[in-house]
């Protein structure tokens, strides 16, 4: 009885690993992309991480898509509850140097510096629960944060 469940086991895997290797081949036809159950698993599991919209932000120093936060000042975020599994907060630094700083009930607490120029995105993971990030304005002149797509 094991010997049959190991030969279907690596029946399976070689079947499987076809598909994967078949998929992105190249049909003749111009287009190399995927079909059928590789497409699915590819749309279901390597889609990017969306970004939060900034509709979904809720802060007193948010001017539509723009953070504004006071030199030394900070500004807390809210960030509303959402449908989807995982998500990013995206923010570049157009004016100042922030720190935005994300307290996790896990204990596991996420801090990210951005400033103009090299290190002008950063980027937070968010589940689908409601979050709150403070951005400390760590400049000596005002913050200026987009939200990104």
């Amino acid at each position: 009885m094991k010997v049959v469940i190991v030969v279907l086991v690596v029946v399976l895997l070689l079947f499987v690993a076809a598909l994967g290797i078949g998929a992105g081949q190249d049909r003749g036809d111009g287009d190399a992309g995927r079909d059928g159950i590789a497409a699915w698993l590819a749309d279901r599991f390597l889609r990017p991480v969306p970004a939060v919209e900034p509709d979904e932000l809720s802060a007193g120093c948010r001017q539509g898509s723009v953070l504004l936060v006071p030199a030394g000042g900070s500004c807390t975020v809210g960030v509303a509850e959402s449908s989807r599994f995982s998500r990013e907060l995206r923010l570049v630094a157009t004016a100042g140097a922030a720190r935005l700083a994300l307290a996790r009930d896990e204990g596991l607490d996420v801090e990210v510096d951005v400033a103009p120029g090299d290190d002008a995105r950063a980027e937070i993971d968010l589940g689908r629960d409601e979050a709150t990030v403070a951005v400390i304005c760590t400049a000596v002149e005002a913050c200026v944060l987009e939200v990104a797509s």
